[in-house]
């Protein structure tokens, strides 16, 4: 690609931010081209994501023989700042290698963190994992949601769902706390727990935003992942030690605590998600049952929304609370987090079914539960069949549309977002709030089939004529009214 011939007719017309977009996309087609285009087994398919301080690369790798056989994503930065924190990342990915809830670095030649060669970057090679993030998946649950209602057809998250997905999350923490022993590089993944004999680590991901977690695939016969697909920690960017096992325990579990609540309660703001220790505030309140060590109510920062909604299992909501309670005393450990979700997954659809909340035992039902992922996961690019605004079905007018299910596995220390959400109403909130903004507008463009460069050059050249096209229409028509107001004068 000539770029140089591209710029002199496109490049000049755009805008800052078009101009940025444009030169982000020709440094990605350069560093694929530049340091991975030369081995033959890998087929560069386009970008996995883009932000401020780096991006994402999808490939696909070949076998001896040159058939394919998996996906990679391959992140840089671009920055020194940034380099840093790939680096960071690689560091804890080595050492929690063969965890099954966490993404995986994968060792690819090509890729260097210690680049001196002028006109390179810094980059990592991970699993591609299929599925977007439960960003995603809250989204389109929640538009599920929506439809199905107006509809007349109540839906909710089932709590099967939640109960798996808290296990994806507990088993990430035991995988930060308790790092896998297996040495063999070819091994298969291995399934975290409490390894005793092992020495346990103080990790924290230290960034649990709902872009840090991807979904795969399902796993046929697994208790766990049989009826709801994986969930997998990406994005160690800001990964830390913690001072101390019981510090790292409780960040951990905050984060864990509040992704729940996120998908428990899809219309919920994520902005009043907020870190526990920001100042002097008043805390919501919540019933433990009697039998708990300690019981009676308790302080939480889980929203009423989430403590108050019926359909939620009472075990997983007070399992919650007690992951946001600011007293340590009411804090589960990690073993009893562990026990309380294994319980939980082997709950069936006849344990919710009870007293007036009998429709639970159909929406708990394996499939109603399968009927749901399909639609969400594996069928996203048709949540529910399109209907007019109006409210008339059939295609065509307004409703969903469907959007690639390109997984963005970029995480938001690239994007440049904060480690954790900042207090509602302040000034950083105000900004990242903007910076939310600004980068879903790019995610979803993102979305889009992989492009090359001139095929976004072409698009973003396209969307700067419009807005020039409205402008000059808009000082059109300022003037036409000028002068009618001119010659209503004369008159």
């Amino acid at each position: 690609m000539d770029y140089a011939f591209w710029g002199q007719f496109f490049m000049g017309d755009l805008n800052t931010q078009d101009l940025l977009e444009a030169r982000n996309a020709a440094l990605a087609d350069q560093i694929a081209r530049n340091q991975f285009l030369p081995n033959a087994r890998l087929k560069y398919a386009g970008m996995a994501g883009v932000g401020r301080h780096g991006g994402a690369l999808l490939f696909n790798e070949a076998d001896d023989s040159g058939r394919p056989f998996r996906k990679i994503v391959v992140k840089y930065s671009l920055n020194s700042e940034t380099d840093d924190d790939l680096r960071n990342e690689a560091k804890y990915l080595e050492i929690l290698k063969g965890a099954e809830h966490i993404a995986q670095i994968i060792p690819l030649a090509e890729t260097d963190l210690n680049i001196a060669a002028r006109g390179k970057r810094p980059t990592i090679a991970l699993e591609y994992i299929p599925n977007g993030t439960i960003r995603r998946f809250r989204a389109r649950f929640n538009d599920y949601h929506a439809e199905m209602h107006r509809r007349g057809i109540p839906i909710y998250m089932p709590s099967r769902i939640l109960w798996r997905m808290m296990f994806c999350f507990a088993r990430q923490i035991a995988a930060m706390a308790w790092p896998p022993r297996n040495e063999n590089p070819d091994a298969v993944n291995e399934r975290e727990g409490l390894f005793q004999d092992s020495p346990k680590m103080t990790i924290t991901q230290n960034s649990p935003h709902l872009d840090n977690f991807i979904i795969g695939d399902l796993t046929a016969g697994d208790d766990e992942h049989g009826l709801v697909p994986i969930i997998k920690m990406i994005d160690f960017g800001r990964g830390k030690m913690e001072t101390t096992y019981g510090e790292a325990i409780w960040s951990n579990m905050w984060g864990a605590a509040n992704m729940i609540v996120a998908l428990a309660v899809p219309f919920l703001d994520e902005r009043i998600l907020i870190r526990r220790g920001e100042g002097n505030r008043d805390w919501n309140t919540h019933m433990l049952p009697l039998n708990y060590n300690p019981g009676g109510i308790i302080q939480t920062d889980a929203p009423p929304e989430f403590l108050k909604v019926d359909f939620i299992d009472p075990r997983l909501r007070h399992l919650v609370a007690r992951c946001l309670c600011p007293d340590p005393r009411y804090n589960p450990t990690l073993e009893d987090l562990l026990a309380e979700c294994e319980a939980g997954v082997r709950r069936t659809a006849k344990d919710f079914g009870f007293g007036p909340r009998t429709y639970l035992a159909e929406l708990e039902s394996d499939a109603s539960i399968e009927a749901t992922i399909r639609a969400i996961v594996f069928d996203a690019d048709s949540v529910v069949p399109s209907y007019d605004t109006a409210g008339g079905s059939g295609g065509g007018g307004g409703g969903f549309e469907p959007e690639p299910m390109l997984a963005r596995q970029l995480g938001t220390t690239l994007l440049g977002l904060a480690c954790h959400p900042p207090r509602p109403g302040s000034e950083e909130e105000r900004r990242q709030a903007a910076e939310r903004e600004e980068a879903g507008r790019r995610e979803r463009e993102a979305d889009a089939a992989p492009l090359t460069l001139a095929q976004r050059i072409y698009r973003i050249a396209r969307r700067a004529a419009a807005r020039r096209r409205r402008g000059d229409a808009r000082r059109r028509s300022q003037g036409d009214a000028r002068r009618r107001s001119q010659d209503d004068g004369v008159d």
